[in-house]
C-alpha cells in the first residue's frame, strides 16, 4: 500500500519536534538555549528526516546515522568552549530520552483519541489534522517535562561535598543539592554555587567576604568577578559571583568530578550541616 508523504510537511513536523525536544532538554538540565543555534540544529533534523525518507537505510547503518546526526545537533546547540565531552554526551542522552518520552506520549494520546472516536461512531482518525498534532505535542511535552522534573527532584534533596580552590587557597564543605538553585552567570551560562561566608573566608578572607556581601567588588579579584541577577523571596537583587580555579564535587558514594562554576556568598541560616547549595546539574 503506497502512502503519500509531503516533504515540506515532514520537514515542518520534525523541525517543530526537534525544537521542542531541545527546549525540554535545556529545561531539565538547567542549560541556556541559544535561539539561532537551536533553530539551526532543528533545521538539520528536519532535513535529515526528509533525506532519510529519500535515501532508505536500515539496520545498524540507520542507527549509526541517527546517532551521528543527534550528536551533531546537540553539538550545534550546547557545545561551548569549556564544555567537557561527557557533558555533551549527557545532553545527547537526555535529548534521546526526551525524544523517546515525547514520541511515546504522543502515540499513546493518539491511540486514546482514536479509540474515543471509534466508540463515538466516527470513521477512524481524530480529524484534528495539523491543529490536533500540535495539541498532542503540547500535551505530550507537558507530561514529559513534569515527569523529567519529578525524576530530577528525586535526585535533589541529597547531600554532597564540594571543594573550591582559589589562588592557592582551599575551602571544603558539605553542600545540599537544591533544585531551586537556578542561578547562572549570564555571559557563560555556568551554574552558580551559593556558599556561606563562613566557608568562603578560607578563600577570600574576612574583608573580602564583607565587601562581596555589601555588593562591592574587591580589587584583588579583578576579572574573576561577574554580576549575577537573583530573584528571591525578598525581591530582585544583584549578586557578585566569583570564578574560582577549580570546583570538585563528591557525591554520597564517594565519586568525585570537577565542574565549571561560579560561587556567590549568602548567609545560610539554620545550615547545621550544609554550608553551600548547588544545582542538581553539578551532581550529574
Amino acid at each position: 500500500m503506497e502512502q503519500e508523504v509531503y516533504g515540506d510537511l515532514l520537514f515542518c513536523v520534525n523541525f517543530s519536534m526537534d525544537f521542542l525536544c531541545f527546549y525540554l532538554t535545556a529545561k531539565l538540565l538547567h542549560r541556556r538555549l541559544p535561539l539561532w543555534r537551536t533553530v539551526f540544529a532543528s533545521a538539520i533534523g528536519g532535513v535529515y528526516a526528509v533525506a532519510a525518507l529519500l535515501i532508505r537505510t536500515s539496520g545498524a547503518l540507520a542507527l549509526i546515522f541517527d546517532l551521528a546526526v543527534c550528536v551533531c545537533m546537540n553539538c550545534a546547540v550546547f557545545c561551548q568552549k569549556k564544555l567537557r565531552p561527557w557533558r555533551l554526551l549527557l545532553c545527547a542522552a537526555v535529548y534521546f530520552a526526551v525524544s523517546a518520552a515525547l514520541g511515546g506520549c504522543m502515540s499513546a494520546l493518539y491511540s486514546l483519541f482514536n479509540r474515543a472516536d471509534a466508540a463515538g461512531g466516527q470513521d477512524g482518525g481524530t480529524g484534528a489534522g495539523t491543529v490536533g498534532f500540535f495539541l498532542l505535542a503540547a500535551v505530550a511535552a507537558l507530561i514529559t517535562l513534569l515527569g523529567g522534573r519529578f525524576f530530577r527532584r528525586s535526585a535533589a534533596g541529597t547531600h554532597c561535598r564540594i571543594e573550591v580552590t582559589l589562588a592557592g587557597k582551599r575551602a571544603a564543605t558539605d553542600a545540599f543539592v537544591d533544585s531551586g538553585n537556578l542561578l547562572r552567570e549570564p555571559l557563560s551560562g555556568l551554574p552558580v554555587v551559593v556558599m556561606d561566608p563562613g566557608v568562603a573566608e578560607a578563600l577570600l578572607g574576612r574583608r573580602g567576604c564583607d565587601e562581596l556581601l555589601a555588593g562591592r567588588m574587591p580589587a584583588d579579584l579583578g576579572a574573576r568577578l561577574r554580576p549575577v541577577p537573583s530573584t528571591g523571596a525578598t525581591g530582585k537583587k544583584l549578586l557578585i559571583a566569583v570564578r574560582p580555579d577549580t570546583v570538585t564535587v563528591t557525591d554520597e558514594k564517594g565519586r568525585s568530578h570537577s565542574v565549571q562554576a561560579y560561587f556567590v556568598l549568602t548567609e545560610l541560616p539554620g545550615a547545621d550541616r550544609c554550608h553551600a547549595l548547588i544545582s542538581p546539574e553539578l551532581l550529574l
